[in-house]
């Protein structure tokens, strides 16, 4: 319990390096229940701080097939698609963003428009779009609804669909008056 609670206090304090081996030893000494569970995850997210992806992407591979029923599966997935875009690996980060979205967690609505834009990104842009308008219906007004709203409204523009877009740019300048993109709704629409 005393290298757990070192192991913490290094995560809190952000010295991941110096974490790492109390995570190590502990995963030896605990392999199973919750605690074997967030030790693996810790341990991953030290080396994912680091920059270390490859060595995160692979303990959090291997926490996939340990614990394939534990609730912490969306999160995990979650950071499996960061890590995967960030090594380029684009498809794989669309298939772990998906499992997230599935889950419905709390890293959904997150999962839905960094998928989005991962998809614009691919030039993707139905499927983009796809992705924008189903976090559009979780009806929360936050900034992820309003950089949402507003590439739903670029992406009819790009598609030349001038109707949709207009529509889309004044309920976006209805929710949003004073948003940085208010300009540039302004100007299409006119």
């Amino acid at each position: 319990d005393a290298f757990y609670r070192i192991a913490e206090s290094l995560w809190h304090l952000k010295k991941y390096r110096e974490a790492i081996p109390f995570y190590g030893k502990l995963k030896s000494e605990i392999t199973d229940g919750q605690k074997a569970e967030v030790i693996l995850l810790r341990e991953a997210m030290c080396f994912q701080n680091l920059g270390e992806k490859e060595q995160a992407k692979d303990l959090l591979t291997v926490f996939t097939s340990e614990y394939s029923t534990s609730s912490l599966l969306p999160t995990v997935f979650y950071l499996l698609a960061q890590i995967e875009s960030e090594l380029g690996h684009n498809s794989a980060s669309v298939d772990f963003y998906n499992r997230v979205i599935e889950s419905g967690g709390d890293r959904a609505r997150l999962s839905l428009y960094r998928l989005g834009h991962l998809l614009l990104r691919m030039d993707q842009m139905s499927e983009a779009q796809s992705a924008f308008l189903q976090l559009q219906k979780t009806n929360i007004r936050d900034n992820l609804d309003e950089d949402a709203l507003f590439k739903i409204a670029e992406i009819y523009y790009h598609f030349e669909d001038f109707s949709k877009a207009a529509q889309t740019y004044k309920l976006f300048l209805t929710c949003y008056p004073l948003s940085d993109f208010s300009i540039e709704a302004y100007k299409n629409i006119f």
